[in-house]
């Protein structure tokens, strides 16, 4: 049973800890909303409004279960056919090289096994023709993580050429069939993509903290189009519990039916092995989970500075909402998992544990390079396989076939690593912890003695990262994080931590003037940095 007093104490002060000013929370089952409330203010500036359940927000990436949705209602119209090639709908689209493009489906973008990369770093196409071009110009440039079809690698990009497809299938933009299709019929009346009629309602607006801690506006509203279908949608709590509920009543809501039973069903499957040692999988837009042997769909999301998270328990019938204006830190972070401790009854926890294949060990060892996880290195080590992950040695114990996990000594957090198997050969592709890692020859590269101190500093944008040098080591504490991180060089510039590679930017006078992260992102040096 929830215990909203202590709930909204608990919430109230890590706000405080954690320098969120709005946050909001809608809890649902299939009928009606169990609780919601709003937390904080729109603004630290003067004037702002109280943060309630209709406050907008980015939500980030929680946009994909809405994009699958809608394809969803296409397919069921006719329109589209969720295997068949691409090109039948765009066939000027190419992907990296030519042939490639023939070879994916609308199932493999919205599962995430295209191969394209994460992207997510192009962003400022507008227009009436913002997708097409993005399709067209942007989408070849791109190199693929792997085969189409070979493995799950997150992507954004895939998501954005969806956009361009439904366009292509339909000749009506994406925005006026989500409208029709989607958000008018479960009554999100203020769920949009456009932030000129976003900002006409209260929205909890950007905030990032200062040297001194103190959360202050960021004067931006970023716009971009073409990203719209991975990551651009603005809702409130309300609304995207709205869209919870239609998925709990397989398809219905109200007195309407939105999606059949066999669409939602097909949303909420398995479609691709993220090769954990929890067994998470992803479906159509939604991760597919198991939180102490419940099965949970959901997704989280992040943009600018927003954060959001939508998961469902639908065998329970129940669905928790949660909007900041900030990314989740501290208490926060485990507040979603708190909340189902506490509203379900779980079964007994399921055993775990397989016996090794031994014999295929020599086809795992090597090294492994990911952006999301850095470096991976895999090796035989007695009787049992061991990991040094970025440094840190992790032993070993086999999870189920080909996925292995151990405990972190550093953190005391489980990591997993999963080996994408190969007809013929070594393994040429990791997952650890869900992210995509290549083989890598690291031998060949020329490793620094000495760590620049002109690295020292704080590296601002969609994240804060503090970068200090111990003992020659570099180390970096990210905003996301509640604990400092240890990096591997790779060359004089590229590094490799738990967060994934960092690589640092200088400008024509040497000067020291960004971080790129994750191979996409940057972010900007401060100007008064310590």
């Amino acid at each position: 049973m929830l215990d909203v007093r202590s709930l909204e104490d608990r919430i109230s002060a890590e706000m405080e800890r954690e320098g969120v000013l709005s946050l909001a929370v809608a809890i649902t089952d299939a009928e009606r909303l169990i609780y919601t409330r709003g937390f904080g203010t729109t603004g630290i500036a003067p004037g702002q409004m109280p943060v309630d359940a209709l406050t907008l927000f980015r939500v980030g990436s929680t946009t994909k279960p809405l994009t699958a949705a809608l394809v969803m209602c296409l397919i069921e119209r006719g329109v589209l056919e969720l295997d068949a090639p691409i090109r039948r709908y765009v066939p000027e689209v190419e992907l990296g090289q030519e042939g490639l493009a023939d070879q994916v489906t609308l199932r493999m973008l919205l599962s995430h096994r295209s191969g394209l990369p994460p992207a997510g770093e192009d962003i400022g196409f507008c227009g009436e023709d913002a997708m097409r071009r993005f399709a067209l110009e942007t989408i070849p440039r791109y190199e693929l993580v792997a085969p189409p079809g070979k493995l799950y690698s997150y992507s954004n990009a895939g998501f954005n050429l969806i956009g361009y497809l439904v366009e292509a299938a339909t000749g009506r933009s994406f925005e006026e069939l989500m409208e029709g299709l989607l958000f008018a019929p479960l009554g999100m009346a203020r769920t949009t993509f456009d932030p000129t009629i976003a900002l006409t309602y209260p929205t909890a607006l950007p905030h990032v903290p200062g040297d001194d801690g103190v959360p202050w506006p960021v004067h931006r509203f970023s716009s971009d189009r073409a990203g719209n279908p991975s990551g651009f949608a603005i809702s409130s709590a309300c609304d995207m519990a709205r869209f919870a509920r239609m998925l709990l009543r397989r398809g219905s809501f109200e007195d309407r039916r939105v999606l059949s039973e066999e669409s939602v069903a097909e949303m909420g499957r398995p479609h691709t092995d993220l090769l954990t040692a929890d067994d998470t999988r992803y479906g159509l837009g939604l991760f597919v989970r198991s939180y102490k042997s419940v099965r949970v769909l959901d997704h989280g999301g992040s943009i600018d500075t927003y954060n959001s998270r939508f998961s469902l328990a639908p065998d329970h019938g129940l669905a928790i909402v949660l909007l900041s204006n900030r990314p989740l830190t501290g208490g926060l972070v485990t507040l979603v998992n708190d909340l189902w401790d506490e509203l379900l009854t779980f079964p007994e926890p399921e055993s775990r544990g397989a016996p090794p294949d031994r014999s295929a060990w020599s086809g795992m060892t090597g090294a492994y390079l990911g952006p999301r996880c850095g470096l991976a290195e895999v090796e035989v080590s007695g009787d049992e396989l061991t990991l040094t992950l970025n440094g840190v040695r992790v032993p070993l114990g086999c999870a189920r076939p080909a996925v292995y996990t151990g405990i972190h000594p550093l953190t005391g957090r489980k990591v997993s690593v999963g080996f994408v198997e190969e007809a013929d050969g070594p393994v040429e592709y990791a997952m650890v912890n869900g992210q995509v890692a290549k083989r890598y020859a690291r031998d060949a590269v020329e490793v620094p003695v000495e760590v620049p101190s002109g690295y020292v500093g704080t590296y601002q944008g969609f994240d804060i990262i503090r970068v200090r040098i111990e003992r020659d080591d570099l180390r970096i504490r990210s905003g996301w994080y509640d604990h400092e991180m240890g990096c591997v060089a790779l060359s004089s510039s590229l590094f490799a931590s738990d967060y994934g590679t960092l690589e640092f930017v200088t400008d024509a006078e040497g000067i020291v003037s960004g971080l790129v992260v994750w191979g996409q992102f940057r972010l900007d040096r401060a100007t008064d940095s310590s």
